[in-house]
């Protein structure tokens, strides 16, 4: 990419924000709203200069607030009824191919309606400052189709950003099977109630693996077969949010409630199923 190129896309977006707020800085604004892009959040390939340049407003926002100014952007994701998107049927194709959610002109004008009176509310009330305001609205930075599903293809798939989304879909997809990991789960805390002896047997302790390595493939969106069970489940790529949703996993299927330090510092699999293991023994013998 050329200078002359990165700065035809960036000047518009950062030169004009600049020269709104320099002009604006003494009038008493009930809002400024920006129009960004969900680019500037996950990037597009080819397109740096345009995710830059959206990026900038999405800080520029709060740097507004740091003077105590109201300020909101609005990052959008794809337009299916105006804009070049909708106009250029070859890119709009692109997107739909790769699974994006394509919003309609409603979902835009809702949204600028909502932070317009977000921001009359907050800025109407006694001693709130506009640091109190929504500084960022997201819309579309979603799937057609969850994103567990192998033939969504959009960029911000794999971003570690959205394992909320990811977790969200595969846990729910996962409760919905029928004869599954959760009819074996039931069928395991049913025999641990009337002995917890089983647990430390080898078919018990092979049990609990079997569906801890399950239900943190869903949510780490990892093949089984890539979860090896002998190593630091941090060195798997387990971070705060997986770990937050597995905690809840295990709390809501298991009844065990674990701290999240002590899961993803978990020496391993087989390490965290011994500890649930003898959790369990204790609730029993309790």
């Amino acid at each position: 990419m050329t200078f002359d190129d990165w700065t035809t896309a960036t000047e518009a977006k950062v030169q004009g924000t600049w020269n709104l707020h320099q002009e604006l800085l003494t009038a008493k604004l009930d809002f400024f709203i920006l129009f960004s892009s969900f680019g500037g959040l996950v990037g597009q390939w080819g397109q740096a200069n345009y995710c830059a340049a959206s990026t900038f407003m999405d800080a520029f926002v709060q740097y507004r607030h740091s003077m105590n100014r109201p300020a909101t952007v609005i990052d959008i994701g794809v337009m299916g009824e105006v804009g070049i998107v909708s106009e250029t049927p070859r890119i709009l194709e692109q997107f739909q191919i790769q699974g994006a959610y394509v919003l309609a002109e409603q979902h835009l004008l809702d949204a600028l309606a909502g932070v317009v009176q977000q921001s009359k509310l907050t800025l109407s009330k006694v001693s709130t400052t506009p640091n109190g305001t929504q500084d960022q609205v997201i819309l579309g930075l979603r799937a057609s189709t969850p994103l567990s599903d192998p033939s969504v293809l959009v960029v911000w798939k794999h971003d570690p950003r959205m394992a909320i989304y990811h977790n969200l879909s595969a846990t729910a997809g996962l409760n919905r099977l029928p004869g599954t990991e959760k009819d074996k789960l039931g069928r395991l805390l049913e025999q641990v109630k009337a002995s917890a002896v089983i647990l430390q047997t080898d078919e018990g302790k092979a049990a609990i693996l079997e569906m801890l390595k399950s239900s943190l493939s869903a949510l780490m969106l990892k093949s089984e077969d890539d979860l090896d069970d002998g190593i630091a489940l941090e060195a798997l790529g387990l971070d705060s949010l997986v770990s937050i949703e597995l905690r809840n996993w295990i709390i809501r299927q298991l009844g065990v409630d674990l701290s999240v330090f002590e899961l993803v510092q978990s020496r391993s699999l087989i390490h965290l199923r011994d500890r649930i293991a003898q959790e369990l023994i204790d609730q029993h013998q309790a």
